[in-house]
């Protein structure tokens, strides 16, 4: 498995990503307070910027897969691409946005759950809970733009 050098370079990505959400959600205060000599109450603004900007992108990333995927399908369907590679939406899309899931924020509520410390395990669970709302939001808002039929199947 080592051996191919995709799943390799899939593996380090993955590190780093891991690596970059962790330096974010600890050291951004620190290195407000240190380097801007911020009051420790301004220098938590910037988690929460941080926060901020995760959960948007987790919906335009959603939003993105979503559109991308319907392309690919209008691709297929328009001859532009060859059949063998007309896959079903569901498989281009829940892939795409696995990765985005907050492993993180749910191990960190859980931790702090098991520490008996419910203020900070609730404001993980909550940080977790809305980027996992807005992967499915992404999705949905992607069906409703590209499947004019989709809108009214109620």
């Amino acid at each position: 498995m080592v051996k191919d050098s995709h799943i390799l370079l899939f593996f380090i990505g993955i590190l780093c990503t891991v690596g970059l959400d962790v330096g974010m959600n600890t050291l951004t205060p620190k290195l407000l307070i240190e380097r801007c000599g911020l009051e420790i109450t301004d220098a938590g603004l910037g988690s929460s910027v941080y926060f901020f900007c995760r959960t948007a992108g987790a919906f335009i990333g959603a939003l993105l897969a979503g559109l991308l995927a319907s392309a690919w399908r209008s691709a297929v369907h328009r001859s532009w691409l060859a059949p063998h590679l007309g896959y079903p939406r569901i498989c281009l899309t829940v892939p795409s946005i696995v990765i985005m899931v907050p492993g993180l924020y749910m191990y960190q509520a859980m931790f702090h759950l098991g520490q008996f410390d419910t203020l900070n395990a609730l404001d993980w669970a909550f940080r977790a809970f809305m980027v996992i709302i807005c992967l499915p939001i992404g999705l949905a808002m992607a069906r409703v733009i590209t499947d004019k039929s989709w809108r009214y199947d109620i």
